[in-house]
Order: structure tokens, then C-alpha cells, then sequence
């Protein structure tokens, strides 16, 4: 599998003056590539670049989202993501650390 670094476009920031329909677009091209991402064997930093995928995905949503349930929802989703992001990522980190000496 190629590397993720040019796997997800970046995500409209949520007051972006964007196409509307184009970012659906482009968020569906995201869920498959995420799919994509995840099958088999992927490695850490592909999980944590999917995650940040889906949280900047939801954070969008929490703003642009036409249902106000779904702004709701996506806005806890993009909290939680990010606290849960951090810890991951600092636990990869010391890994990463420990392995190196």
C-alpha cells in the first residue's frame, strides 16, 4: 500500500466558502480511501492519519451539517476524537521513544 501522506485531501475548514455538494463529494472519497486505509495490516501512522481524517471530517459537519442533530452529533464526535487523538498520539510517541534507546 502507498503511503497515506497524499491519501486525504485536506478537509474545508467549516466557514470555508466552499461548494457544498463538492465537499459531500469529497467526503465520500475519504470514507473509501479510509477503507481502504484500514484493511489488512495498517501500520500506526496510517490509523492516526485515518482518525484525524474522520475528526476533521466531523468538526466540518458540525458547522455545515443541515440537521441540527447531526451538527450535534458530529460536534461531540470531533471533541471526543480529539481527546482521544492526543492520548494516542503521545503513547505513540513514547513508543517510538523507548524504541529508540
Amino acid at each position: 500500500m502507498p503511503s497515506v501522506d497524499w491519501f486525504f485531501t485536506a478537509v474545508p475548514e467549516p466557514n470555508e466558502d466552499i461548494d457544498f455538494f463538492r465537499a459531500g463529494e469529497q467526503a465520500l472519497i475519504d470514507e473509501g480511501l479510509r477503507t481502504e486505509a484500514l484493511d489488512g495490516n495498517p501500520s500506526i501512522p496510517t490509523l492516526l492519519k485515518v482518525y484525524r481524517n474522520c475528526i476533521d471530517w466531523s468538526r466540518f459537519w458540525s458547522v455545515r451539517h443541515r440537521m441540527p442533530k447531526a451538527r450535534a452529533l458530529h460536534a461531540a464526535l470531533a471533541a471526543s476524537g480529539e481527546a482521544t487523538l492526543k492520548e494516542f498520539e503521545a503513547w505513540w510517541e513514547a513508543k517510538q521513544r523507548k524504541e529508540a534507546n
